[in-house]
This record gives structure tokens, C-alpha cells and sequence, in this order.
């Protein structure tokens, strides 16, 4: 799978890219292979690949809808119309679900939309800036909720029906799931640190501080090295965690050097790549 280099020129934001293969980091201004410039009033935020169709969804913050690209950013039929604020998006790939799970910030709600369709399933009151993310291996849904300082969990098969709730610490930003170990990380923003969470039971198993860099914004996994990388937003470095085989420690870290401000981080376990954009 390519990476495609996605930017807004008329407000001047733009992706910068590094990438993290086997411990080292690499920093170069990236191929841009496709663009797409957004309206003026537009402010895209989360965005998220289809590993099925290689579609890829932006959520614009601003205008409340998300857009649908092909892999090389052509425009693809209507926008979907979402609630306040979309800005953190996640997909359940899979051909006999097909689901997109949308967290709006301002409206603290979680959509989740048929692929397919494009239709609304069902809206889940999750509570301010909400971060979704989906378990493959359990068919659960998490959602990290910065103004609770919760994860909250639903189930079921379109994932509408509430299961549990873990009080986890003070602004959780982002979570990040291992499908082959079950485990799911979660940033905590306010604490330095990653809780690490058993999708079996849904337990806290681990709670890993983070070597000094900054608030962690960011976590992304890699299931088939078991890697987690944490993006900050402040600091030069993501830092790298070696869960040890299945997730189960000793949690070794590594900071890797990309330049100021490397906010988010995304992985592409096919190749063994991180990678990494900001401010």
C-alpha cells in the first residue's frame, strides 16, 4: 500500500511524512503521488484508509461531513453528512460488515455509517471529543472520551449496544488496538503514560509512563511486531514501545528523532512503517 500525500494549500496545511522501518527513522519530504485542495472553509482533521478498496475518508471539521477518495484523491460521489465536529475516524474493513465509525468533537457523539451505503446505523452518546477505534478480534468498539477520562466499549453486531466503561485518567486522546495480541493502548493526554487494556475482559493490564518527551496526542500499533509508537504535541520524537511478544511486556521504549511537533502517527503493518505528521 502507497501512502498518499494529502494537504489543504489554501489554508496552508500540510502532511509531513517520516517513516520508522525496523527502529530507524528516516525524515524526507515525501512522493506526492495525488492532492486535493479543499474549499477555504474547509479544515480536515481525522482521516482514515480502507484496507479493502484503498478508499480513503477525511472528516472535515468545519463543514461537518466526511470525504471519500479514491487511492489517488479523486473525489468519489456525495459526502456524508455527519454530526458537530467530526475529527477522529476509524473503519471496520471487513466485507461482511463494512463500517465507518465517526467521533464528533462538539457534539460528543460516535456515528457509525454503512460503507456500503453510506446510511446512518446508529448515533451512541459517547461524551466530549470522542476517539473511536475497533477490534477486530473481539468485534468491540472503543472510544476514548477526553471530557469523561474514560473508555467506553460497545458491542453487539453494529456495534450500538453499550458493555462497559473503565475510569482510565485525565484526557484519554487516542486509542490504538493490536488485533493479534487483543490489546488495546490508550493514550492518557494529561498523565505521560499508555494504559494497556485486555479485549478479552476489558481490565486494565499495564500502565506504561512514558520516557519524558511531552502530553502524548497519538498512538498507533503495529499487531505484527507488536510495536506501539506515541506521537506528542510538543518535543522532536515519537517514542517506540517494544511490547514483547503478544503485547505482554517488558514495554521497552525507544525515542526516535522526526523534527517539532510530531502530533500524529499512523502504521502500515504491511510494510513496517510509521508514519508520522505535524504540527
Amino acid at each position: 500500500m502507497k501512502m498518499k500525500s494529502l494537504k489543504q494549500t489554501i489554508s496552508g496545511i500540510a502532511l509531513i511524512v517520516g517513516f520508522v522501518l525496523h527502529g530507524q527513522l528516516s525524515f524526507a519530504s515525501p512522493e506526492i503521488v495525488g492532492e486535493f485542495v479543499f474549499p477555504e472553509t474547509s479544515l480536515p482533521r481525522g482521516v482514515a484508509v480502507d484496507s479493502e478498496t484503498g478508499n480513503v475518508y477525511v472528516a472535515d471539521h468545519a463543514n461537518d461531513e466526511i470525504y471519500i477518495f479514491d487511492g489517488d484523491l479523486n473525489l468519489l460521489g456525495n459526502n456524508i453528512p455527519t454530526d458537530e465536529n467530526p475529527y477522529r475516524i476509524a473503519i471496520d474493513p471487513r466485507p461482511e460488515t463494512r463500517r465507518l465509525f465517526v467521533g464528533n468533537f462538539t457534539s460528543g457523539t460516535v456515528e457509525v455509517f454503512s460503507l456500503t451505503s453510506g446510511q446512518l446505523i446508529c448515533s451512541l452518546p459517547a461524551g466530549p471529543g470522542p476517539h473511536p477505534a475497533f477490534n477486530m478480534a473481539t468485534e468491540k468498539l472503543y472510544i476514548g472520551v477526553e471530557g469523561t477520562n474514560t473508555l467506553k466499549v460497545f458491542g453487539d453486531q453494529d456495534s450500538c449496544t453499550f458493555l462497559s466503561e473503565l475510569s482510565l485518567g485525565t484526557k484519554p486522546m487516542s486509542v490504538a488496538i493490536d488485533d493479534l495480541a487483543n490489546r488495546v493502548y490508550v493514550a492518557i493526554h494529561h498523565e505521560q503514560r499508555v494504559s494497556v487494556i485486555d479485549g478479552d475482559n476489558d481490565s486494565v493490564v499495564a500502565n506504561i509512563d512514558l520516557i519524558p518527551q511531552g502530553d502524548p496526542t497519538d498512538v498507533a500499533v503495529n499487531p505484527n511486531t507488536h510495536h506501539v509508537y506515541v506521537a506528542y504535541s510538543q518535543g522532536n520524537a515519537v517514542t517506540e514501545i517494544d511490547t514483547g511478544p503478544l503485547g505482554l511486556g517488558p514495554y521497552e521504549q525507544t525515542n526516535l528523532i522526526v523534527g517539532d511537533g510530531p502530533r500524529y502517527v499512523q502504521v502500515d503493518s504491511d510494510i513496517d512503517r510509521a508514519y508520522v505528521s505535524g504540527p
